[in-house]
């Protein structure tokens, strides 16, 4: 399978630059810019926020 972007339009070369270039930085998904959003992360605002709601529960 040999893609043969070289015989494409000049639009099509364009826009498979653009892709290219795209590509190059990974995206990142932040949370109102204070951190980067990861599984990790995540999980541990999870952790901490059900301990929270434990501790609340447990006043009732």
């Amino acid at each position: 399978c040999k893609g043969r972007w070289y015989y494409t339009s000049r639009r099509c070369r364009k826009i498979l630059l653009l892709i290219l270039n795209r590509t190059m930085t990974p995206c990142k998904i932040t949370a109102g810019n204070l951190m980067t959003l990861s599984i990790e992360n995540y999980g541990a605002v999870l952790k901490t926020s059900m301990s929270y709601f434990t501790m609340l529960r447990s006043f009732q």
